[in-house]
């Protein structure tokens, strides 16, 4: 042990080249890597949500709960399942298994076994499955209000969503508040009676002028396509003209001669209100391991580029900004992690001789930088648990670094040259510091076992 230390002992601009070297590229992987309040971690719970709209709470749960509920409730993996069935949803949630690694596997039979249901209603859509983690909340908030009209509000919110999904790291936005565009058709009594029309009648011409179909395929200079029929409706005026009924005389009935047929937007089943008005509510997802406040950071600019792009009545406003929190949680690690630091320096100054403090104070960033590079190839996120583990390890460094470096000033004055000191000073302390340091691993290793939820938040530190 006296020669490998002794080789760097001897290679001392080697050693302090590299020393400022780990130093700076540990600091400068921190700053430009995602930081994060939380590590990502599996909740242990997925969620399969499934639409079937105009349902009511009994149909939903007969045709859509409860077939998806027998499909998967013979998968490895799932601890239970709870579901609710509403008017037009069904909403599912399945429990994992306590520590069960593979979800993504399980995640994946879920959508299997759901695929292979053949008894969905036509109307139902396509259901859903979603893990949860930390990852999986919202970023930020952007609500779009004011405008002249309601259409006008709604482009600006479609125009803001199509430039937020464009940013590097969002992974989804969702809307809230905001109404499809629909064809409003209302029957007139007094024409339905003049020209004995019904409204099933009606519902039946519109129903066969606007579906889609396969029509076989077709070869086109050999090579085979499929052939669609489409028929769809996309105007009122196309709505008017729909042939309720004709005759043999060549007289016919339409939709606008029975039915007042107008453009106009889908009824509100919620209120989405910012600042007591009339609002559409974009909520954000980042994508896995990118980093939040850079990308609230861009959300917030292309909302000002777009702002400057519409009538000035529309108004953009932020709300449940996680780069504040995820700031002053980072904020009180740094500042409790400085007080720390300093309060170290201010004791080994007390207590030990000037040369011995200031080298063993010299130790701590270097050992900081490369556990820094360390997580980094590890995979561990930069956030307030892993952090957290500095300011816990601070006082173990700074034990080590005086036992050491009280041992090598020992010699110093015994006679010995300062190399030699070195050496020999540290080869001594190799065995009680690599036994401190095994004592405490060995304290803080049974964490790493724990399993589940729990496992995930303590494991980074």
């Amino acid at each position: 042990m006296e020669k490998f230390i002794g080789f760097f002992a001897k290679k001392s601009l080697l050693v302090n080249l590299l020393a400022v070297f780990v130093t700076i590229a540990g600091i400068f992987t921190f700053i430009i890597s995602p930081k994060e309040a939380l590590p990502e971690i599996k909740l242990g719970f997925a969620v399969i949500t499934t639409v079937y709209p105009g349902a009511g709470p009994e149909e939903v749960e007969k045709l859509v709960t409860i077939p998806i509920e027998d499909a998967i409730d013979s998968i490895k993996g799932i601890k239970e399942t709870v579901s609710s069935s509403s008017e037009g949803i069904s909403i599912i949630t399945v429990s994992f298994d306590e520590g069960a690694d593979n979800t993504n596997t399980i995640i994946n039979d879920i959508e299997n076994a759901i695929g292979r249901v053949e008894i969905f209603p036509r109307e139902v859509d396509k259901p859903r499955v979603r893990e949860f983690t930390t990852d999986e909340f919202p970023v930020i908030q952007v609500s779009v209000s004011g405008g002249n009209r309601y259409g006008e509000t709604r482009d600006a919110a479609e125009i803001l969503e199509r430039r937020i999904s464009e940013i590097y790291g969002v992974s989804s936005v969702s809307r809230f508040g905001f109404l499809d565009r629909v064809i409003w058709v209302e029957m007139d009594r007094e024409k339905q009676a003049e020209f004995g029309a019904t409204i099933y009648s009606l519902v039946n011409a519109l129903r066969g002028r606007s579906f889609s179909m396969p029509a076989g395929n077709m070869e086109i200079e050999g090579s085979e396509h499929s052939v669609r029929v489409l028929a769809e409706l996309k105007t009122a005026e196309d709505v008017g003209r729909v042939i309720v009924r004709s005759n043999e005389a060549g007289r016919f009935i339409t939709a606008g001669d029975i039915a007042d047929v107008n453009e106009g937007f889908a009824r509100e089943n919620y209120y989405v209100r910012a600042d007591g008005e009339k609002a559409i509510l974009l909520t954000v997802l980042k994508a896995s391991g990118a980093d939040s406040i850079s990308i609230i950071k861009e959300i917030r600019e292309t909302a000002q580029a777009v702002k400057k792009e519409l009538s000035d009545t529309v108004k953009i406003k932020f709300s449940n900004d996680t780069s504040i929190f995820i700031k002053d949680r980072l904020d009180v690690v740094f500042q409790n992690g400085g007080a720390g630091a300093l309060l170290v320096l201010a004791v080994l100054l007390l207590m030990l001789r000037p040369s011995v403090a200031f080298l063993t104070a010299l130790g701590l960033p270097v050992a900081f930088g490369l556990s820094l590079l360390v997580i980094k190839m590890l995979g561990i996120s930069y956030d307030m648990l892993s952090l957290f583990g500095y300011v816990m390890v601070l006082g173990m460094i700074v034990d080590n670094a005086i036992v050491v470096g009280e041992n090598v000033y020992r010699h110093l004055e015994e006679g010995k040259l300062p190399e030699r000191a070195a050496v020999e000073g540290s080869a001594e302390m190799i065995v009680p510091v690599t036994a401190s340091v095994a004592t405490t691993i060995a304290a803080f290793f049974p964490l790493l076992m724990v399993g589940g939820v729990l496992g995930g938040f303590l494991a980074p530190i």
